[in-house]
């Protein structure tokens, strides 16, 4: 049981510090309009949303896949089980939708969070589980 929660802490840990790491290399390659002064101005992030480039979109709806499929991956293969990836997905896909209803994106920007990021997530625990050897019950062994 413990073993469980501290994979999934440790998952959310890492995916979490995947997003706002990608999103500094984001701004280093594309670097945000100059007048934004706070996140309450929506005119202002409205028109700063509008002028990034699709690149930079692409990469900051790419961070939130990143970062529930290498926190999933970490936290289903330290717990041995595919239950972690998908709380860790979960929580991202919340930071995700946090994040949309603060800040304007693209309309498309919601199924990456709504589908994208548990499919993310889901092909974490596949990949986790693809690694380890399988289950025999006793109960179900013909021996």
């Amino acid at each position: 049981m413990l073993k469980h929660f501290f994979s999934t802490l440790l998952g959310l840990l890492v995916g979490m510090m995947c997003v706002p790491a990608i999103a500094v290399i984001s701004q280093k390659i594309w670097p945000p309009p100059a007048g934004i002064t706070s996140a309450s101005d929506k005119d202002a992030l409205r028109a700063a949303v509008a002028s990034m480039p699709t690149g930079a979109l692409i990469t900051v709806a790419g961070s939130w896949l990143v970062g529930a499929f290498v926190g999933g991956l970490l936290a289903s293969k330290l717990s041995g089980s595919p239950v972690p990836a998908y709380v860790v997905g979960g929580f991202v896909a919340l930071a995700a939708i946090s994040s949309l209803l603060t800040i304007p994106y693209p309309v498309w920007f919601w199924p990456v969070a709504l589908v994208l990021v548990p499919l993310a997530s889901y092909a974490a625990a596949w990949i986790a589980a693809r690694g380890r050897p399988a289950r025999h019950d006793a109960a179900t062994s013909p021996n």
